[in-house]
């Protein structure tokens, strides 16, 4: 697991170790980020409205919703 802060040691308000919570750690915002990464390099959007349903889809808000989280998604 890539700690994105170092804060193996801290302790959160709410009474978990930092370290070893997804958000106290980073590891949410961190995998947002490489999902959005995954999604372009591989061309997704692009090909996705050929499988069921993908078209579905709305890429525009996908995008938006992970880049909130790889900003908001840690303690």
């Amino acid at each position: 697991m890539e700690l994105l802060f170092d804060v193996k040691n801290q302790i959160g308000p709410c009474g978990i170790t930092c370290g070893t919570c997804f958000l106290g750690n980073g590891s949410i915002a961190n995998s947002a980020k490489k999902t959005l990464d995954y999604i372009n390099l591989l061309g997704i959007k692009i090909w996705a409205s050929l499988l069921s349903e993908g078209s579905d889809l709305n890429w525009d808000e996908s995008e938006k919703t992970f880049n909130w989280m790889t900003k908001y998604a840690y303690c």
